[in-house]
């Protein structure tokens, strides 16, 4: 087991920090730069809740909203996005129930005042984490990805356009460099399926935090 954590530690680290190389440095040309030994960077925009919620709802399907509410939209205060009081309908008798539980403020008033824009913190990450990887241990969700993957539902090992597919869902206006697809294609290989090494790609597509930056 320790073994295995380790190894996915190393996988974390190595993805992000290609990826960061790669996708943030133009981003973050103008603000503030990465600071050293994993200290938060304070100067990072990302996305709010709802951001977070639709584009992992959109790769892996309607399905994921469940998930995504219990882990994203709810730790409102970690990833920012206002609510708006008004909008909170409620229904019957039961003063906990609402016409759209995604517009309950969570923590009360407090939610309606939170920040448009996420900023970066360990306690967001791994919100997101642990979303990653109930996403991508449910076979449908991923049966749904790489349905917008390979034609027919035909599904093969991970090639390099296939990869770049993969990619351009977290990533849709940015091509992968060399280097990334070379770490990607390395990914689950000693998996015993390749619908097992896919979801294993997409994890670590999914815990890099780079794709969260606006």
């Amino acid at each position: 087991m320790a073994d295995r954590i380790l190894k996915f530690v190393m996988v974390y680290i190595l993805i992000s920090i290609l990826f960061n190389v790669q996708n943030i440095s133009a981003e973050s040309n103008n603000r503030s730069n990465w600071v050293n030994n994993n200290d938060v960077e304070i100067g990072l925009r990302l996305g709010d809740r709802f951001f977070v919620q639709s584009v992992l709802v959109e790769i892996f399907g309607l399905n994921a909203k469940e998930i995504t509410y219990k882990f994203i939209i709810t730790p409102a205060s970690s990833f920012g996005g206002p609510c708006d009081i008004y909008e909170q309908v409620r229904i019957g008798n039961n003063f906990d129930s609402f016409a759209d539980k995604e517009s309950i403020c969570p923590g009360g008033k407090f939610a309606a005042t939170l920040p448009m824009i996420g900023v970066p913190s360990a306690l967001r990450q791994g919100y997101v984490n642990q979303t990653c990887e109930v996403l991508t241990s449910n076979q449908k969700m991923v049966a749904y990805t790489l349905s917008r993957i390979f034609e027919k539902n035909k599904i093969e090992t991970p090639k390099n356009v296939t990869l770049v597919r993969a990619f351009q869902f977290f990533y849709p206006e940015k091509t992968p460099s060399g280097k990334v697809l070379e770490v990607l294609m390395e990914i689950g290989i000693n998996q015993p399926s390749v619908e097992n090494r896919w979801a294993k790609v997409l994890l670590a597509l999914c815990i890099d935090p780079s794709w969260q930056v606006i």
